[in-house]
């Protein structure tokens, strides 16, 4: 299946960062660009009523697309750290083919789920790193939408709204972790996700969004395990709205 699916099998997990010249660096980077333009397509397809935010949308969208254009077509950097850990591995472990890809899943624990869901992507598609940063490029642009969202629904002012998703659009941390290979803007966006349905729930009473807000968190235990302990609060509250409905 890996001749099919032309996926070159990897000795070394950290082979990337060793070694350039064994790679198809042009088919990689038409992935990553056939990642980027359906990035553009379905940001234009969630934001199309909403003039305002679609034009921030894709302004941030340019942004973050010129950044890894430029990073993978001239600098064409070597990237260490955890960034060319998780690239590397993900590629070695797609590189095996399906259905042994499988086989890997919290092979080194659940803190390298991130590495281990993008080496199914590969496995499907072929490796690049650029689609990699691509699919962060797009949680990050979902991020800005879901702090629209959630500061209209505290505020009510769409104003105060497309401020804040200015600031996190424009902010040079967000804009950092959505155009590297880490898991971090995964992170912060299931959190924000968690919180906004979590006051969805303290808003309307309805169990669905609880469920969601508890749902979300624990995913966290995927990424970046502390973060499931917000699930407590949100069930102590739960708990509390509950018998404050029963006995008052």
């Amino acid at each position: 299946i890996n001749s099919i699916l032309n996926v070159n099998p990897l000795s070394n997990p950290l082979f990337f960062n060793h070694c350039r010249s064994c790679r198809n660096l042009i088919e990689e980077n038409l992935l990553g660009f056939v990642s980027l333009l359906l990035v553009f397509i379905f940001i234009n397809i969630l934001t199309r009523k909403n003039y305002w935010l679609n034009l921030l949308i894709n302004i941030s969208f340019f942004i973050r697309g010129f950044v890894l254009l430029f990073d993978h077509l001239i600098i064409q950097r070597s990237k260490g750290g955890d960034a060319g850990s998780f690239e590397s591995f993900a590629a070695y472990w797609g590189s095996k083919g399906f259905p042994d890809i499988f086989d890997y899943f919290l092979y080194h624990g659940a803190s390298w789920t991130y590495a281990n869901l993008i080496s199914v992507i590969y496995g499907i598609f072929g490796r690049s790193h650029m689609m990699m940063e691509a699919i962060n490029v797009f949680i990050g642009l979902l991020l800005i939408i879901l702090s629209f969202k959630f500061t209209y629904l505290i505020t009510l002012s769409k104003k105060k709204a497309y401020m804040i998703s200015i600031i996190i659009s424009l902010h040079p941390v967000v804009l950092f972790l959505s155009t590297i290979s880490l898991r971090d803007i995964i992170v912060i966006y299931l959190l924000t996700a968690s919180i906004y349905y979590f006051t969805l729930w303290s808003k309307y009473n309805n169990f669905s969004y609880f469920s969601i807000a508890v749902v979300l968190t624990l995913s966290q235990y995927y990424f970046h395990g502390p973060l499931v302990l917000l699930a407590f609060p949100m069930i102590f509250f739960f708990i509390f709205r509950i018998s404050k409905s029963l006995f008052i």
